[in-house]
């Protein structure tokens, strides 16, 4: 069983750049800022039921995992655009349930020249959020003379935040499910050989079926309050709560957000007082307020929005085939080579919505099909790892091994919207990114100093997914358009045609001190260093136009290179440290992780590209075993240095997002049985 405060602080920001050319630093404007204060506590329940028979020379075991989780957040958010000078207060009711059930039946048998292990196992996960609602509240003209150049935390200096001129614009309600199923098949057969009497090996063979079936389902309805067809809705809302009355009457274009403020939400500070703090909406009236527009039935104001409620479903299928050979020889205790290969083929099969939502009112009707995709991928992927420990305190170990990072599924689903300015497309035809890996080691073992690593390692990465974030179309045909998608931006994810190289070294130490005299044999250390070195090439289009003075048009046409920047979501150093001390029944770990900063987002423009800050981040962890048999005493403090997560635009050096979770404490109990 586990409760947790979730709760947290995020500045979210938005830039562009004001007249850009190529070959210049060009100057970077904000364009919108999002403050969103979340309440977040979600409980957990879950248990683990393990039935163990015992064959002659073998065994079989059915295992059982079950969990349910519940998460209720509440969103107060703020949102400023600034160069349309809008001021919008929104509040959101969320709630998500998640259900997972685990059942595996696991057999091993030991037969005179052979061993089998064979699995069935069948996982399910749901998720179903059944009670989401959001109320937006508008201020028009609610910024006064704001210098783009500033950072984000002026822009609430210069907001007028007239509450009595915000009022009701829009409200949705919605719902999704999400249901997984996984069913898998598995059998591995394994021999030892004893080729001489000090060379041994072990040859080791199987296969893995997997079928996925997945679907999601969302619905969503709302509309928009502050437009005069919802003179009845707004009447209709007067009438059901006529202490409104006091303040506005029967026939009123607007309902003023004044009305809906609740007056218990008394937030402390903001991103550690950073940010100013804003009232939020009395989330039981926001019900009652629906359910009073859900009794007038489909209007303009309140309405089935058919747009988002088919967009977002899909369904699919995918299918795993995969088989491996190994074999491991060992020689003494001195020389241990592992090789071998797995081949693996996947096969995805999924339907989801194509649309156009420029074709008459999507919110009542929306143009689409339905459209299913078949795409299967196959890899071979070869490996060897070598150990060689020619003496008790020194021991070098090689790898080189190929590993897969498949696209999310969200990612490969036939989904596509065509919008007024741009068009998005979720690309099924996204390979998995392929790393080619070399790894070396070297291990020092001494009583005194302990465990010390040192090595180093290469990747490189082909196919590695990028995100496609507003490239021109100029060529309609090759995304399957027409001539009239000319000229809009494109939101997609492609594949990197040209691999990216990753060079790292990493350090580690790990010791006790038991030499040193009294309490002190306690203390421990363990501390890691990580440098890494990354280079990727990333596609980059430039936009050339001409005017033709023979025909008195412009030409267009467009030049394909590439830009070098580092691995995306790749950090240059990595710190890991923990300093500990063990005495009896108590252990506790003080720990520091250090992240430099990291490429978060590719942008055409060098100033558009974002990284993270520095990141600097110290927990507790302490454990005491209690007086009663089997009970220990848990303590987790989590970032007790009150870190915030920070994203970076380059051009500016301004924040484009901020993150803080506060600090978190977890308290348990632990019962451990023999």
């Amino acid at each position: 069983m586990e409760k947790r405060n979730r709760s947290s602080n995020i500045m979210g920001a938005n830039y562009e750049l004001n007249s850009p050319q190529l070959g210049q630093k060009n100057e970077v404007d904000i364009t919108g800022l999002t403050l969103t204060d979340i309440t977040r506590e979600k409980k957990r329940y879950g248990g683990t039921f393990v039935m163990d028979y015992r064959l002659p020379s073998g065994k079989i075991v059915f295992n059982n995992f079950i969990s349910r989780g519940d998460t209720k957040a509440q969103n107060r958010a703020q949102t400023f655009d600034v160069p349309f000078s809008y001021h919008d207060y929104i509040t959101k009711d969320l709630e998500n349930k998640l259900n997972i059930m685990v059942n595996s039946l696991d057999y091993t048998q030991d037969l005179k020249w052979l061993k089998v292990n064979a699995l069935l196992s069948h996982s399910f996960s749901g998720q179903e959020s059944p009670k989401n609602l959001s109320f937006d509240f508008t201020e028009n003209n609610a910024i006064d003379n704001f210098n783009r150049k500033l950072p984000p935390d002026s822009i609430p200096k210069y907001a007028k935040n007239n509450l009595d001129n915000t009022v009701l614009a829009n409200i949705d309600k919605f719902d999704a499910i999400s249901k997984d199923h996984i069913y898998t098949a598995a059998l591995n057969l394994s021999r030892n050989f004893n080729i001489t009497s000090t060379l041994a090996s072990m040859i080791k063979f199987g296969g893995k079926y997997a079928y996925k079936k997945r679907s999601y389902d969302y619905n969503s309805s709302g509309g928009f309050l502050n437009y005069g067809s919802g003179q009845t809705a707004r009447d209709a809302i007067l009438d059901a709560f006529p202490w409104m009355k006091e303040t506005v009457s029967n026939g009123s274009l607007n309902l003023p957000y004044p009305l809906f403020i609740d007056k218990n939400y008394n937030p402390d500070e903001f991103l550690k007082g950073k940010y100013p703090t804003w009232p939020g909406a009395d989330i039981d009236l926001m019900y009652d307020v629906v359910h009073v527009l859900e009794g007038l039935g489909n209007t303009e104001a309140y309405h089935h929005r058919d747009m988002y409620s088919n967009l977002y479903d899909y369904s699919g299928k995918e299918y795993y085939k995969a088989g491996y050979i190994m074999a491991d020889f060992r020689y003494k205790n001195i020389i241990r080579f592992i090789t071998g290969a797995r081949y693996e083929e996947v096969r995805r099969k999924y339907t989801a919505v194509q649309g156009n939502s420029t074709i008459g009112i999507p919110e009542f009707k929306y143009t689409y099909h339905d459209t299913t995709t078949d795409v299967v991928n196959h890899n071979l992927l070869p490996m060897f790892h070598l150990k060689i420990k020619p003496v008790d305190w020194f021991d070098m170990r090689l790898a080189y091994t190929n590993t897969l990072s498949r696209p999310d599924y969200v990612q490969i689903i036939p989904r596509q919207n065509i919008g007024v300015n741009s068009v998005t497309i979720k690309n099924y035809k996204l390979k998995p990114s392929h790393s080619e890996n070399y790894d070396l080691y070297f291990s020092f073992h001494q009583r005194h100093v302990g465990l010390f690593t040192i090595g180093g390692f290469k990747k490189t990465i082909k196919d590695m997914i990028f995100p496609i974030n507003g490239r021109v179309i100029l060529h309609p045909e090759l995304y399957g358009l027409t001539k009239k998608d000319k000229g809009k931006k494109l939101y997609t994810d492609e594949n990197n045609t040209h691999p990216v190289k990753l060079w790292g070294i990493e350090v580690s130490w790990q010791t006790n001190f038991w030499y040193l005299p009294g309490v002190l044999k306690g203390l421990l250390l363990d501390a890691n260093y990580t440098y890494v070195f990354s280079e990727a090439k990333y596609p980059r289009s430039i936009l050339h136009r001409e005017f033709d003075p023979t025909t008195f048009q412009y030409k267009e046409w467009v030049v394909d290179t590439t830009y070098t920047a580092r691995m995306l979501y790749q950090p240059n150093d990595v710190v890991n440290v923990a300093f500990g001390y063990d005495y009896k029944g108590f252990s506790g770990r003080v720990s520091l992780l250090y992240q430099s900063d990291i490429f978060k987002a590719v942008n055409f423009w060098p100033e558009l590209r974002q990284i993270t800050d520095d990141y600097w981040r110290w927990d507790i962890s302490i454990k005491q075993k209690l007086p009663w048999k089997h009970f220990q005493l848990y303590v987790n403090v989590r970032n007790i240095s009150g870190t915030i997560d920070r994203d970076i635009v380059k051009g500016s050096g301004y924040p484009s997002a901020e993150q803080y979770y506060g600090k978190g404490i977890d308290i348990g109990l632990r019962y451990r049985f023999d």
